[in-house]
């Protein structure tokens, strides 16, 4: 959109990237469409992190005559002439990345209505980009928390999720209780019974005993056959694991 109005050759959402510290496209276009990311975009990185770290709005009409960029290879071998580079921030006044776009010399030269427009422009990306950021955010703490309810309780789930060192990477070393229960002679009474009968047996134990797992905040390891493997002490550790295992 912003390419068709300011008649821009190329245009660039770059996003902070914190990992390497730098700004990186996420999304490339020209008039005809989609850059090729295998393609050299050869943008100047000295002007999108300069808007970028400094939170302003960089604009030149002939980045090959300006004196702070003159000397980039990247406007030297694509002949940048205009450029609008300006910062991405949140509502919160975050820096998220910037909005780059350029022309090349003898090319039209953005005025100060292009600039008035990607002042506005970047406010409302900017928003429209948190907000799709925090719906993934979202969605993927969705789709830990379903996982994590397979084995937690909803309390201990919550704990997880709201505390990053109640869980650590490589593991460490716990003091914990361990439960095995099954049915007392369930092989023989199966062997006995309607192997429907044995099945609504094994569900409902293993249903009921999953549940009183979660009650004492126990973890849920595995179902071997007609036992129910669950530990106590690790993720949450409690003063009273093995109690709670026994209860």
């Amino acid at each position: 959109l912003a390419i068709k109005i300011l008649q821009a050759r190329r245009g660039f959402i770059m996003l902070y990237d914190v990992s390497t510290n730098a700004v990186k496209v996420k999304v490339a276009r020209n008039m005809g469409g989609v850059i090729e990311p295998a393609k050299t975009y050869g943008i100047s990185q000295s002007i999108a992190w300069e808007s970028f770290k400094t939170g302003t709005l960089i604009n030149t009409e002939d980045a090959t005559k300006d004196a702070r960029f003159n000397t980039q290879e990247s406007v030297i071998s694509y002949a940048i002439g205009s450029v609008i580079c300006v910062p991405l921030i949140s509502k919160e006044k975050n820096k998220m990345g910037i909005i780059y776009l350029d022309n090349p010399v003898a090319y039209k030269k953005f005025d100060r209505d292009d600039i008035q427009f990607m002042i506005s422009f970047a406010n409302q990306a900017a928003i429209a980009i948190q907000n799709a950021q925090l719906y993934m955010q979202v969605k993927e703490e969705e789709k830990i928390r379903e996982s994590l309810q397979r084995f937690f309780s909803p309390h201990v789930v919550t704990r997880i999720m709201s505390d990053e060192k109640t869980v650590s990477l490589g593991g460490e070393t716990r003091m914990a209780t361990i439960l095995f229960s099954d049915i007392r002679g369930f092989t023989s009474l199966a062997e006995r019974i309607h192997a429907l009968t044995s099945v609504e047996i094994l569900n409902d134990f293993l249903s009921s005993m999953s549940e009183e797992v979660f009650l004492y905040e126990g973890t849920l390891d595995k179902y071997i056959g007609d036992c129910v493997m669950a530990i106590f002490g690790a993720p949450v550790t409690h003063d009273d694991d093995a109690l709670r295992a026994i209860k």
